[in-house]
C-alpha cells in the first residue's frame, strides 16, 4: 500500500461579507475615506466585489475598496456584494455619516440661517421706517420735544 500526502481544497461561496471604514465612522467632511468590502470565500483570489449606494440602486464601483473625499452627497447607506464561481453574498447596509451630521444637510442649515438674517434685517428696516414716520407725524401736530428727541435718537441709530 502506498502512503502519501493528500491535499484537500474546500471551495465555498462568500460568507461573513461586511464593510470596514478607514478612518472610523463618523468622519468629518473633506476627509479622505476608504470603504473596504471583506468576505471569506474560496477560491479567494477569484473573488469579485461590487458596490452599491441605497437610493442610486445601481453599481457604483467594482473593486474591493472604494476611496473618496467625504461630502454631503456621498453620505448615506452603502452595501457591497462579494462573488466567486460558487455564489455571492451582500453585506449588511453600512451607514456612512459625517461628524456633526444629525440628518440635516449643510444647505438646509445655511438656508435657515439665511432666513433668520433676512427676517432680522427686514425687522430693523421696518423699525427705522416706523420711527421716521412717527417723527414726521410729531412735527406736523406739534408734539412735545421729549417725543421728538426720542424719535430723533431712534432715527439716528437707524442711519
Amino acid at each position: 500500500m502506498e502512503s502519501g500526502i493528500v491535499m484537500l481544497q474546500v471551495l465555498f461561496s462568500p460568507k461573513e461579507t461586511h464593510i470596514t471604514i478607514y478612518p472610523s465612522n463618523p468622519v468629518s467632511f473633506g476627509t479622505n475615506v476608504t470603504l473596504t468590502c471583506k468576505s471569506k470565500g474560496s477560491p479567494s483570489r477569484e473573488m469579485n466585489y461590487t458596490w452599491y449606494k441605497r437610493g442610486q440602486e445601481m453599481l457604483i464601483a467594482q473593486d474591493r475598496k472604494i476611496t473618496f473625499i467625504l461630502n454631503d452627497k456621498n453620505t448615506g447607506l452603502y452595501f457591497c456584494r462579494a462573488q466567486n464561481k460558487h455564489g455571492n453574498q451582500s453585506s449588511p447596509e453600512f451607514q456612512l455619516t459625517a461628524h456633526g451630521q444629525d440628518g440635516h444637510s449643510i444647505p438646509l442649515i445655511a438656508g435657515c440661517v439665511g432666513g433668520i438674517v433676512a427676517v432680522l434685517t427686514l425687522s430693523a428696516i421696518g423699525f427705522c421706517t416706523s420711527a421716521k414716520k412717527k417723527k414726521q407725524w410729531g412735527d406736523n401736530v406739534g408734539e412735545n420735544n421729549s417725543l421728538n428727541q426720542a424719535t430723533s435718537t431712534a432715527r439716528a441709530e437707524c442711519l
